[in-house]
């Protein structure tokens, strides 16, 4: 009876501290993906840009030209805004790595 009630004991601290540790390795992963959500991506002062017609995202600058209209998404708002004017950085920041 004594052997059974201290296995019974074992048992039930291992299972504590399995539960304990897959806790852990859950709470982890969950601050992981929180971390790459896009709201959370939005809330560290990034913006969304997207085209009003179709709601793409805007990448490039030739995927938009002044005088158009376009969206931007923050954290906690949304902004109906038109272009004044468009630069494409992408050779100048090709120049600067090399």
């Amino acid at each position: 009876r004594s052997r059974l009630a201290s296995s019974a004991r074992a048992l039930a601290t291992a299972a504590r501290h399995h539960r304990n540790r897959k806790a852990a390795a859950l709470a982890t992963r969950a601050s992981s993906l929180d971390g790459l959500s896009p709201l959370s991506v939005l809330g560290r002062g990034y913006a969304v840009a997207r085209r009003p017609g179709d709601g793409a995202i805007l990448r490039r600058a030739d995927q938009v030209a002044a005088g158009e209209p376009i969206d931007v998404r923050l954290a906690e708002a949304r902004i109906e805004a038109r272009v004044e004017s468009v630069e494409d950085l992408s050779d100048r920041e090709k120049t600067l790595q090399n």
